[in-house]
This record gives structure tokens, C-alpha cells and sequence, in this order.
């Protein structure tokens, strides 16, 4: 996922100057693969202003440099909804940070997209599980050297499949909540904040 989603994401919801994103960036960006240089998100913001998807208003303040206070316009908007409605391809692994800002925006601009992506992700996982819980897992230690330890070799590889399991059942769970809960707020209608 490109910066400059995340960036117009979070400029759909608040207003924020560069040095507010970059704070944010340092504090809650490391969470989901964000943690980024402040020279990086400066270039990025000159870029999506240059491209007609931000404008911003600088803002005098006291004590402090004047910010230049960036928000969304509709163009921006518009490239959100095309990244969210473009093809996502489930990843061989869990917690795949773009699938659930994918959701995240989806959540934002287009609730029956984001069902569509957690329905792509339980179908995904539930075809995976159908395909390896069952495998054959045993070693060929045909020609395994003597020093080499089998026996805790297969009891570390059942340990790692048994919290693998654990680790999945956990995530399936999760995701049919997610989708459950978004599935009820489908069905409220919340009128957009006017400035």
C-alpha cells in the first residue's frame, strides 16, 4: 500500500498539518507499517497537492511556525474509491496491515465493499484450512546426518502447527465479528459531517 492512501485516508476524516501526520506517524503509524521519515510525507503531501487531491491552508500560530493545514478534496476522495474498489489478492498470511486498511476505508467510504473484502479473506482462509489441516507433515529423514536431532525437529514442527491453527481459528473468528459488526452499521444511515 502506497503512503499516499494512507495519507489521503486520514485526511478524509480531520484536517492535520505536516508536522500533526508526522507525530501521528511516530506514535500510531508504526502499528500498521507507517513509521515514516518527516521528509518523506512532506514530499508525498507536495505531490498529492500538485495532483489536485489535497489543498491546504496555512494556518498562523503563535509562538510556532505558520502550518500549512492539509485536507481531502473531491479528486482525492474520488482516487480513495478507486484504490479501494481495485482487485486485492489475499496474501498467503495473516494479518495482512492492507487488507484491513482496505477495510478501514472501506468502512469510511463503502461499507458493502468492505463485507466484499472480509468475505474475500473468510473464503480465502476457509479453502487454506480445508487444504492444510489434514496434510502430511512427516519428515523424510532418509538422509538425515546423526547428529541431527529428529525427534525434536517433529515435535517443534507439530508445536508450530498446533499454534498455527490456534493462531488461524483466532483470525477467522475475529474476521466474522468485523463482519458482523460492519454489517449491522450497514444497515444505519449517518449523514455526512457538512463544513
Amino acid at each position: 500500500m502506497k503512503l499516499e492512501i494512507a495519507l489521503l485516508s486520514w485526511l478524509l476524516v480531520r484536517r492535520m498539518s505536516g508536522y500533526d501526520i508526522v507525530a501521528w506517524l511516530k506514535q500510531e503509524g508504526k502499528f500498521i507499517g507507517y513509521d515514516r521519515y518527516a521528509s518523506q510525507v512532506y514530499r508525498y503531501l507536495n505531490r498529492l497537492h500538485e495532483a489536485g487531491l489535497l489543498e491546504f491552508e496555512v494556518e498562523k500560530r503563535q509562538n510556532a511556525p505558520d502550518a500549512k493545514v492539509y485536507h481531502i478534496t473531491d479528486s482525492g476522495v474520488q482516487r480513495l474509491r478507486e484504490w479501494l474498489a481495485s482487485t486485492y489478492a489475499p496474501k498467503g498470511y495473516l494479518d495482512d496491515p492492507e487488507l484491513k486498511f482496505r477495510i478501514e476505508v472501506g468502512a469510511l467510504l463503502d461499507l458493502p465493499r468492505a463485507l466484499e473484502l472480509i468475505d474475500q479473506e473468510l473464503a480465502f482462509r476457509t479453502e487454506e484450512i480445508a487444504r492444510n489441516r489434514g496434510r502430511d507433515r512427516s519428515i523424510d529423514t532418509t538422509f538425515a546426518r546423526p547428529e541431527a536431532n529428529i525427534a525434536a525437529l517433529e515435535a517443534l514442527r507439530e508445536e508450530q502447527h498446533v499454534h498455527g491453527n490456534w493462531r488461524t481459528d483466532r483470525y477467522m473468528e475475529w474476521m466474522v465479528r468485523l463482519r458482523s459488526m460492519l454489517d449491522d452499521l450497514s444497515d444505519r444511515t449517518i449523514a455526512p459531517r457538512r463544513e
